[in-house]
């Protein structure tokens, strides 16, 4: 399993998830291994903590499913490393469709936002991160990720 450096994620930006607008900062807990494994989310006075984890291809493969559930005013953080050039395809479907996600460049510049499916040339190197939220609720959703 590959660690992440914290300085690759290490980052703060605004983004919109449903109504709310967040602010997120990969400052947190780590796990065992160095890995970032929760983020923090603040919204106005309130502070939220949400879970995190690394997206990985497996051998051979170019795309990737995860499933999980973010309750309500909560959000879900994916990390995946991939090159500028490439082209990704991000797609969300969830039981209530009111599954939604955003995708942040390595730079920190918001490529989507609220969205339930993206494609995209990708600007830079680095690590992009996909937080998943929900426009109401809390959300059970299958989060597919594609690169080419």
């Amino acid at each position: 399993m590959k660690t992440l450096n914290l300085k690759q994620i290490f980052n703060a930006v605004v983004i919109s998830v449903g109504t709310s607008f967040l602010v997120t900062s990969s400052v947190g807990a780590t796990s065992s291994n160095g890995a970032a494994r929760v983020n923090s989310i603040g919204s106005g006075n309130n502070l939220i903590i949400a879970q995190s984890e690394q997206i990985y291809f497996a051998p051979g493969e170019s795309s990737a499913s995860v499933s999980g559930g973010v309750p309500r005013g909560t959000s879900y953080s994916y990390f995946l490393d991939a090159s500028g050039g490439q082209y990704m395809t991000v797609s969300i479907s969830s039981v209530e469709s009111n599954g939604v996600f955003s995708i942040i460049a390595p730079d920190g510049s918001v490529l989507a936002g609220e969205a339930t499916s993206w494609g995209g040339t990708l600007p830079n190197n680095g690590t992009y991160q996909i937080v998943v939220g929900s426009t109401r609720g809390g959300a059970s959703y299958t989060l597919y990720v594609a690169i080419q």
